[in-house]
């Protein structure tokens, strides 16, 4: 089980890269701009841009063939099952196992970029994307238990009725809503699990955001002091070797 989580934080900063994760989520959360626009029905559009985010996850977050192959499996149920939706009737049984399966899966993801992020000590671009990448899968893992709740209670939050094409967006909306304390009031939570399911995205989405600035800021002035340090001990031991250059010249 040790060797399983092992995490070699060098190997994963240097070959490990989040930005394609990041980018294929953020299309998928940010899908419906364009969806709307179009006058037919795309149903493949979201399957498409989550089966590249779990490849790309997939790969990203682990460091060995066994923590790949895992997050494959884990990943490619959730994404069977999301595809299966569009050739048979989508029952509660099948709605549920993908629910969980894309829950576990996020959590798995998660798990890693919050490694990434701890013990990292550069600050580049990859670790920003892992930050970023970060936030979003939160955000999904929160619409994916807020969608859990619905399939238990329909009537569990108000708003959420409308073009039925839009229902997962609707949700993901409101969860990131939630988690950034923006809460436009379009939807609301209408019973008591939601309502308690709402404040702890509050206090999560706000938590995450506070941490993850001060490792930001932490790392980065660190490495600052790191190289300012560098420079100096460089400095000195440049100075040290004139003096021993104006010695050996006086002998």
């Amino acid at each position: 089980m040790v060797n399983f989580i092992k995490y070699d934080p060098n190997k994963h900063s240097r070959d490990n890269n989040y930005f394609p994760v990041m980018i294929s989520l953020g299309l998928a959360i940010f899908s419906p701009f364009f969806l709307a626009l179009i006058p037919f029905e795309v149903p493949w559009v979201l399957p498409v841009l989550l089966t590249i985010a779990v490849i790309t996850g997939a790969y990203a977050s682990t460091d060995n063939f066994k923590q790949l192959s895992v997050g494959l499996m884990i990943g490619g149920v959730a994404i069977t099952f999301e595809w299966l939706r569009l050739i048979v009737p989508d029952t509660d049984t099948l709605a549920t196992i993908r629910i969980v399966s894309f829950f576990i899966f996020y959590a798995y993801l998660f798990f890693y970029i919050s490694y990434h992020l701890l013990s990292d000590n550069e600050v580049d671009y990859k670790l920003l994307a892992a930050a970023i990448t970060g936030f979003l899968v939160m955000g999904l893992m929160g619409a994916m238990v807020v969608n859990f709740l619905m399939g238990v209670d329909p009537d569990a939050f108000h708003g959420m009725e409308g073009d039925t094409r839009f229902q997962t967006y609707k949700i993901i909306y409101y969860t990131f809503i939630t988690l950034t304390s923006v809460g436009y009031g379009d939807i609301t939570p209408a019973s008591v699990p939601a309502e308690a399911l709402a404040v702890f995205f509050s206090i999560v989405g706000q938590s995450y955001f506070a941490i993850v600035i001060a490792l930001i800021v932490g790392k980065f002035l660190m490495s600052q002091q790191k190289k300012i340090m560098k420079e100096e001990i460089e400095d000195i031991h440049e100075d040290i070797i004139e003096d021993i250059d104006e010695l050996k010249d006086k002998l």
